[in-house]
C-alpha cells in the first residue's frame, strides 16, 4: 500500500494505528533496502564517483544519515504486515 493509501485509510478508520505503522515500517524497509544498494554501488563505484560527481560525498552523508534514522526505528517483521 503506498504511503497515502496508509494515511488516508488511518484517518478514515479503516485501519488501526498498529496496522498503519506496519504498512510505514514495512515502506521504510523498502527504503532502506533500496538506499543501501545505492550505497553499496557508490562505495564499489568511488573512483568513479570521486572525479566524476564531485558531490558524490555528500549523497553519502545523506544516505548514512538516514540508514542511521531508520537504524533507529522499532525491528520490523514483515510477516507482521500480513
Amino acid at each position: 500500500m503506498r504511503p497515502q493509501e496508509v494515511l488516508n485509510y488511518w484517518q478514515r478508520g479503516l485501519l488501526s494505528d498498529q496496522e498503519a505503522m506496519r504498512h510505514c515500517l514495512a515502506g521504510i524497509q523498502r527504503t532502506r533496502s533500496h538506499l543501501l544498494a545505492i550505497h553499496t554501488t557508490l562505495q564499489q563505484e568511488q573512483h568513479w564517483y570521486d572525479s566524476k560527481m564531485p558531490i558524490y560525498h555528500s549523497i553519502e552523508r545523506i544516505i548514512n544519515s538516514v540508514l542511521q534514522a531508520i537504524s533507529e526505528l522499532p525491528p520490523y517483521d514483515p510477516r507482521e504486515a500480513l
